[in-house]
């Protein structure tokens, strides 16, 4: 091909690629999250809270965004995000969910299926005295 045409289809070869919108930018996968944890009134230390981006694809387990509640249930989860590139055939559906592991045990606190990406930063309250919707969580706005 003649340098000539090279130069005429590169702009038109980035104008195709931006009119897909297959253009990189920040997607969060894991929101940052501030929660306490506690079995009726009373606060839960030393469990070990999990945070999976995949919950819809796998059962409870080991995730590498966790932490582990503190003497008074409280624990702090630091959000994650990555590049990915962006389509625009359709809006991604988020499958995010949180697990408890506490004496050996593993909790479902909940599972979230939305379309989009998890917010940010959220607040989470979880109270494992309950048998159903053990994690409640608000977005938290700035």
């Amino acid at each position: 091909m003649h340098p000539r045409h090279l130069r005429r289809l590169l702009p038109l070869s980035a104008g195709l690629l931006l009119l897909t919108g297959c253009f990189p930018h920040r997607q969060q996968i894991v929101p940052a999250i501030d929660g306490m944890l506690v079995r009726g009134q009373v606060p839960v230390a030393g469990a070990r809270i999990h945070v999976l981006p995949s919950m819809f694809k796998a059962d409870c387990g080991p995730s590498r965004h966790t932490a582990v509640t503190d003497a008074t249930g409280r624990f702090t989860i630091r959000g994650a995000s990555e590049i990915g590139m962006m389509l625009p055939m359709g809006d991604r559906i988020n499958t995010w969910g949180v697990c408890i592991e506490d004496d050996g045990r593993w909790v479902e606190g909940f599972k979230e299926g939305d379309i989009g990406w998890p917010p940010r930063r959220i607040d989470m309250h979880c109270d494992l005295a309950r048998v159903r919707g053990v994690c409640e969580w608000k977005a938290r706005n700035r």
